[in-house]
């Protein structure tokens, strides 16, 4: 009797031990995620410049603009309080855009995917050229995009599940991925200001992690429909403090993650209000901690805030 007696107080203990601890990390993911803050939307401007299905979205730092792909194959640029400044797409002979980046002197680089091709466009979206892909020998299918600071074009080539490095004269420095299972499919790209490259594998769900170099450092991620794991990530971001924002189109979340790739809190959620979302398909923050994000069947771009 005294051992059943000693058992269920042992049993009690741990139960209790197990519910302060699960409230103790919940208290840190809500400490954590309540650092998140809804600042405004971008719906577009007046009846014909409306956001419909918008599934990219670019900051230029250097400008304060923000650069957004539309369901309708227009790119809308607006200013940093969401107002429209310009509009260009079919009438300069720009069709079926993927992703883009825009450089230090304000040229645009738009990639076509299957069209095999990024054209690069002036400030005002008229083509200059066709991107010259120098040094690589095979046809290239551009998808995803990145750009740093010294005008380096990262370049997803989602038909050969790889990524291809430029330099701003257009010449190929170095691809990563060229080893074959490396990839198998690429769901989105960014570089940090310390220019880590950081691939999103869509059908793992890992995130790989290159240096400067092109050399791996590590993986992190785990598939699943749980917290902290991901089903359908398409974006990522990294602020300043290194800490990565994971893009989640089928839980409808931002997963975060330490600059070692460790899960820190999530945020998000099915839905029409602020910090919700409904299939997002695009993420990019800036120098200041806000987060962009193509939240495309809301019709919108959600502006957030994350403290640094």
């Amino acid at each position: 009797m005294c051992n059943a007696i000693n058992f269920k107080g042992k049993l009690l203990k741990t139960i209790i031990a197990a519910l302060m601890l699960i409230g103790l990390k919940s208290a840190a993911w809500a400490f954590d995620a309540g650092d998140i803050k809804y600042l405004f939307s971008i719906y577009g401007a007046g009846m014909d410049d409306k956001l419909k299905q918008p599934h990219y979205v670019f900051v230029d730092k250097r400008r304060a603009e923000i650069y957004v792909i539309n369901g309708d194959e227009s790119i809308m640029i607006f200013n940093m309080y969401g107002s429209l400044l310009y509009k260009f797409g079919r009438e300069q002979g720009i069709t079926f855009p993927q992703s883009l980046a825009v450089d230090s002197r304000g040229r645009i680089y738009i990639s076509r995917g299957m069209a095999g091709d990024i054209l690069v466009c002036n400030y005002r979206g008229k083509i200059e050229h066709r991107y010259r892909f120098t040094g690589v020998s095979s046809p290239v299918y551009p998808w995803q995009m990145a750009i740093d600071e010294k005008d380096n074009l990262y370049v997803v080539d989602q038909k050969a599940k790889r990524v291809l490095v430029f330099n701003n004269r257009e010449e190929l420095k170095f691809q990563i991925g060229e080893k074959a299972g490396r990839f198998s499919t690429i769901a989105a790209i960014t570089v940090d200001n310390r220019g880590r490259i950081y691939v999103i594998n869509g059908t793992t769900s890992k995130i790989s992690v290159f240096d400067g170099r092109g050399e791996f450092l590590f993986d992190f991620g785990q598939r699943g429909g749980g917290t902290g794991r991901m089903s359908g990530p398409v974006g990522i971001a990294v602020d300043s403090a290194g800490r990565i924002f994971v893009l989640d189109t089928n839980r409808q979340k931002i997963i975060v993650y330490d600059k070692e790739g460790r899960f820190k809190f999530e945020f998000g959620g099915l839905g029409f209000g602020e910090l919700k979302f409904l299939y997002p398909s695009g993420i990019v923050m800036d120098a200041g901690g806000r987060i962009y994000v193509a939240d495309s069947l809301n019709n919108r771009i959600e502006v957030l805030k994350a403290g640094l």
